[in-house]
């Protein structure tokens, strides 16, 4: 599966690997995790390639990938290292093969934290397209 392609790669990107825990969660994070730095990725869109002649062998994914931290400036320096790395990348991602990544979008936002408390964490967030074998 290329969520699971995706959580593989990212964990590969030594800033993320660098991070104690888990790191990178599938979906959502556990409500215990409070404001430790982490990534979350989200599939939003997906579809096959189809063609006259049924369905090709290339794949398009869209995910949302949340970098999340107790400042601004901490997300938003993962996700630029996030970027980086996967801006035009091919190759490996699991099983499956990225043959593409396009970069849609960028955006900052704060959440609350799950326990009723006043505090947020700050979140960047990177929406991209995968297309992949």
């Amino acid at each position: 599966m290329i969520e699971e392609g995706l959580r593989t790669y990212l964990l590969t990107i030594t800033e993320v690997a660098a991070l104690s825990g888990a790191k990178v969660y599938c979906e959502r994070s556990p409500q215990s995790i409070g404001g430790s730095t982490h990534v979350v990725t989200e599939r939003i869109d997906g579809e096959f390639n189809n063609s006259l002649d049924g369905t090709g062998g290339l794949r398009f994914a869209e995910f949302d990938i949340d970098c999340k931290a107790t400042s601004l400036s901490a997300a938003g320096a993962l996700a630029d290292a996030i970027e980086a790395a996967i801006d035009d990348y091919t190759g490996s991602m699991g099983d499956e093969t990225c043959e593409a990544v396009l970069m849609l979008d960028r955006a900052n936002r704060n959440e609350p934290y799950d326990d009723n408390s006043d505090n947020f964490r700050s979140v960047v967030t990177l929406t991209l397209q995968l297309q992949y074998t």
